[in-house]
């Protein structure tokens, strides 16, 4: 049996399952099986450390993609502001801090962390530097190059 590579939601930027979505299925098969095993749901909150509230909403999920719909598919304050500053990254600025400034004076309450979890790659990222930095020496090739910092107008 073949198994279905997990939806592009579902993984990190490194191509591994997102960390949010591995607890998710856990919690889910956890809860399943001990409610099978016919433990009530107030004892499986306090052996797992999970709230009844958490637990009735595994419970009544059926599927864990009920479950990761949610997990998956949550908006972000700087969704509004991911077009522009794909367009800015891709013209050469590529430094969070002015890509910051600018999307604030168009309205983005959120801060420089968020935008440089998308331009580093820990958020929903922005494509890799239009000019990437190469190394010559043959045993760094692994590493990948640091991102291009450039001071934009």
């Amino acid at each position: 049996m073949t198994s279905v590579p997990p939806p592009r939601a579902e993984l990190d930027v490194h191509g591994r399952q997102r960390p949010l979505v591995a607890r998710t299925r856990e919690r889910h098969q956890q809860i399943h099986e001990r409610i099978k095993r016919g433990d009530s749901l107030r004892a499986i909150a306090r052996e797992l450390h999970l709230s009844r509230g958490t637990v009735l909403r595994f419970a009544r999920a059926t599927d864990v993609e009920q479950l990761l719909v949610a997990a998956t598919h949550r908006p972000s304050v700087i969704d509004d502001y991911r077009l522009y500053l794909h367009h800015r990254w891709m013209g050469g600025c590529t430094n969070a801090a002015a890509l910051t400034r600018e999307i604030q004076q168009l309205g983005y309450r959120g801060d420089i962390n968020t935008v440089r979890g998308i331009a580093v790659g820990t958020g929903k990222h922005l494509p890799t530097s239009p000019t990437p930095v190469s190394f010559s020496t043959p045993h760094t090739s692994a590493i990948p190059p640091l991102p291009r910092v450039i001071w934009c107008a």
